[in-house]
């Protein structure tokens, strides 16, 4: 009677041992797979309830003027091709740390081909291997919008210009970025710097491909701002 207890109880603990070891296996599995698998070939399906291997890459997402923010940021999946029609376009807001940013763009993004920057010259070249420009930035091309050109400037001059400066009219997705600041460090930020002697004197307000009027952008303040401040609607930009 001893011995069958003993038998027993060495098959309970075999049992229990044998499911801890199963246990482990699964959690390891799980780590395993959530830590060092690729997430275009690994996957969690709600539809199998449980991890399985995609036999087939993803396809990209293809992003147009009606998808909405909310879209995009739950899908965290911008794809962008250097090689093909897609073209980043950096919105560049005066006192928003764009000026580093845009530096990085050009030198540090990790992009195939790579902007080419060479010593000597204050603008880099973002081509592809078609000689086609998939960046709009500062450093990449200058200010051809305009100073510091918004939203609506931007929207009527870039494509012109890529299209004078590939000598070709060909059809482009555009994905434009922009850096945001604090709304009042940076207005602090602005105010200090034209205090330091700093305008933006070559700024200027266009509306519909034309200089905006003192009618379609009044001036936001009376009296004089400082006395080399021309009389002028640029003068807004401050």
């Amino acid at each position: 009677m001893f011995t069958a207890c003993k038998r027993k109880l060495c098959e309970r603990r075999r049992h229990k041992l044998c499911g801890l070891l199963i246990t482990a296996v699964v959690v390891a599995g799980f780590f395993f797979f959530g830590y060092f698998c690729d997430d275009r070939l690994c996957r969690l399906s709600t539809s199998a309830g449980g991890l399985h291997r995609s036999s087939q890459h993803h396809a990209p997402v293809s992003y147009n003027l009606a998808t909405t923010f909310d879209d995009a940021a739950l899908s965290r999946d911008y794809p962008f091709d250097t090689e093909g029609n897609d073209v980043m376009v950096f919105l560049h807001m005066q006192k928003t740390g764009g000026t580093t940013f845009g530096r990085h763009l050009v030198r540090n993004l990790d992009a195939k081909p790579s902007c080419r920057c060479f010593r000597g010259r204050k603008r880099c070249d973002c081509v592809n291997t078609k000689n086609q420009w998939w960046l709009f930035s500062r450093y990449s091309m200058g200010w051809p919008c305009g100073l510091h050109a918004d939203w609506t400037e931007l929207q009527n001059c870039v494509d012109e210009t890529l299209n004078k400066k590939e000598q070709v009219v060909r059809p482009r997705r555009y994905l434009y970025i922009t850096m945001l600041r604090e709304p009042l460090l940076r207005y602090l930020s602005e105010w200090k710097h034209v205090r330091r002697g700093s305008t933006w004197l070559a700024a200027r307000l266009r509306c519909n491909g034309r200089q905006a009027t003192l009618q379609e952008v009044p001036f936001c303040f009376d009296g004089k701002s400082s006395p080399r401040q021309p009389k002028s609607v640029s003068s807004v930009h401050g």
